[in-house]
């Protein structure tokens, strides 16, 4: 350990001296009164020295700290008299002295200087126990601390209130999206059903392909058909469609064996929503084959009844893309299934009545001589042109009168076959008979 003196030297010299100091040296300040050349030295030029160093100054003297001194075990002349004073106060007050000398608090405490410790390298966590760090800087969390807490909590108060308010204005867009959707839909249901089910025969194949078209683009679907069932009620047959440009058409028959799956729920009358061919029920592998061989990707089948008969089903398929079907859209479809059905129900009505007209005809033709047509109560209802042309009296009676009540005038003016063919038309009419003849 090599030990420079430097005591005795001007204080010019003794600067020069400490601005010179090799590395790896460290200075202990003693306390300066005069220079060696007799110049009185006074604290502000004292403590100017140890600024002047190149390398630590460390020293015993508290005044040396905070200017330019490292620290060491110092004597806080300051605290001193203030125990001084104390002491003095308690004699004047007539405290006795204290039997024994007390040592004081103010030295020998290290004590170091913050600015110091760090252009030097010095860590503070080996600075000896219980020292004192002074004018150490405070961070910016202990200058500000709790103005940036009101801060952060102020800032993460907006952000979860903007947030809560998109939030808010989102579900209420959606909702109001919702709503109008819906209160689209219903009115267009509503017009449907309203025009379907007052129209009357004519103009009312126009009507449907309209409702269904404006229907499928409302729910964006790629074919809407009413099917009706056939007469051997083992297939269905497309009544009206509607396809969207560049789709294929429906099949010109179903055969309802060929979906077992579907024409169970089909004949419970229940309303069956596919949004994939994946949401298959377990055991509908024959259902999937035969919906995939039209090319359907999603579907929704509304069945049409009147009482226990079933007349067909709705239904509306997507061919390019699957889709959802939500429930309350679902429910809504529902409403379609008693205008359709009066559709399906009036189409047969008027089907059995053009059938009924034709077998007629063919009965009324097919006799060579005069014939007409009895209801149950014996009034003639329809005849042939032989009929009407006849003279006889049995057979001069016009459409609409009673043929039993004619027959009856008829025994009362004493025409001799008027009993017997009333005996006959009675019999048949009261369903003793199925048929009989009688030549007169």
């Amino acid at each position: 350990l090599d030990l420079i003196d430097l005591t005795g030297l001007p204080l010019e010299a003794t600067l020069a001296r400490l601005a010179a100091l090799p590395d790896h040296t460290v200075v202990l300040a003693s306390s300066v009164l005069a220079d060696g050349g007799g110049r009185r030295v006074f604290g502000a030029e004292s403590t100017a020295s140890l600024s002047a160093a190149r390398v630590p100054v460390f020293t015993v003297f508290g005044s040396h700290i905070g200017g330019g001194a490292v620290g060491g075990s110092v004597v806080d002349y300051a605290e001193m008299g203030r125990e001084a004073g104390a002491l003095t106060l308690r004699l004047a007050h007539g405290e006795p002295l204290p039997p024994a000398p007390t040592r004081s608090q103010a030295s020998g405490v290290p004590t170091f200087d913050w600015r110091q410790l760090r252009p030097w390298h010095l860590d503070e966590a080996r600075l000896p126990a219980g020292s004192r760090v002074l004018y150490r800087r405070p961070t910016l969390w202990a200058q500000y601390g709790w103005y940036v807490a009101i801060a952060v909590t102020l800032l993460a108060a907006q952000t979860v209130l903007i947030a809560g308010l998109l939030l808010e204005r989102r579900r209420r867009r959606r909702a109001q999206a919702d709503q109008a959707a819906r209160l689209r839909s219903e009115m267009l249901l509503a017009e449907v059903s309203t025009l379907i089910g007052s129209q009357t025969r004519v103009g009312l194949d126009e009507e449907v392909q309209n409702a269904l078209r404006r229907i499928a683009t409302f729910l964006d679907v790629d074919r809407a058909t009413l099917w009706e069932v056939s007469p051997s009620t083992r297939s269905i047959v497309p009544a009206h469609t509607w396809t969207r440009s560049g789709t294929a058409g429906p099949p010109s028959v179903l055969l309802l064996d060929a979906f077992p799956v579907l024409r169970g729920l089909w004949g419970a009358g229940q309303v069956y929503s596919l949004p994939t061919l994946d949401d298959l029920p377990a055991g509908a592998a024959d259902d999937r084959r035969g919906l995939e061989q039209i090319g359907v990707q999603s579907l929704i089948v509304i069945p049409l009844a009147r009482g226990r008969q079933m007349l067909g089903a709705l239904m509306f398929v997507t061919v390019r893309d699957p889709r959802a079907w939500p429930k309350d859209l679902v429910r809504r479809l529902q409403l379609l299934a008693q205008p359709f059905a009066g559709v399906l129900a009036r189409q047969q009505a008027a089907t059995a009545l053009e059938t009924s007209e034709a077998f007629t005809r063919a009965v009324l033709a097919a006799p060579p001589g005069e014939t007409a047509i009895v209801d149950g109560d014996g009034r003639i209802v329809q005849v042939n042109d032989a009929w009407a042309a006849a003279t006889h009296p049995l057979t001069a009676v016009p459409a609409g009168a009673s043929y039993v009540e004619t027959c009856r005038s008829l025994i009362a003016g004493d025409d001799p076959d008027a009993p017997a063919m009333l005996a006959l038309v009675s019999s048949v009419l009261e369903g003793q008979q199925r048929e009989g003849s009688l030549e007169h």
